[in-house]
């Protein structure tokens, strides 16, 4: 067996250097192509900023998802056991309303407002709580999400979801039902 692996390991690293070799170089189609690429990429624009103000924030949560909506910012938080939805003031760093009645195991992630509905994805349950804005005394329902919550928004139609993947997933308000 030590064998076995030895000569894999051999062969292996044989391949690889074999391959880091080759000198030979790309045909002039290939560099032409490249070059064609090459020139549809722009160089990005350097903008400046400015610092206009601070707000004071909770140190203590993990933020996965924030929100600013009718002046005040939502902000979701994460960890199992330490989840939280809360609401602040911004101009005075003070929390308004906070929920965290969830279960242990429950990490919260992304947030989003839509039609006076808060949602909140989780990272592993796979499920996303609503809550009906003002009041986030209760979620009014838990969702099945079928993947990894991640982030999320809205264009104002569907609630756009990201698993952490390449994909992006525009799904229905209601059920979270994807749609494309």
């Amino acid at each position: 067996m030590h064998y076995f692996r030895l000569f894999f390991f051999i062969s292996t690293l044989s391949f690889a250097l074999f391959i880091s070799c080759n000198t030979e170089t790309p045909s002039s189609s290939n560099q032409t192509e490249q070059e064609s690429v090459d020139n549809e990429v722009q160089t990005p624009t350097l903008i400046s900023y400015s610092i206009v103000d601070t707000f004071t924030q909770d140190i203590s949560a993990f933020t996965e998802g924030l929100q600013f909506y009718q002046g005040l910012l939502y902000e979701g938080t994460g960890q199992e056991g330490k989840t939280a939805i809360q609401v602040t003031d911004p101009s005075s760093g003070k929390i308004i309303d906070r929920y965290k009645n969830y279960n242990s195991d429950v990490f919260g992630e992304g947030i989003t407002i839509h039609n006076e509905r808060l949602y909140q994805l989780t990272y592993h349950n796979k499920l996303a709580y609503v809550f009906e804005l003002p009041n986030l005394n209760k979620a009014i329902k838990t969702i099945d999400w079928p993947k990894e919550g991640w982030g999320c928004t809205t264009n104002g139609e569907h609630i756009i979801i990201s698993d952490g993947s390449s994909h992006i997933y525009f799904a229905d308000a209601e059920n979270l039902h994807i749609k494309r």
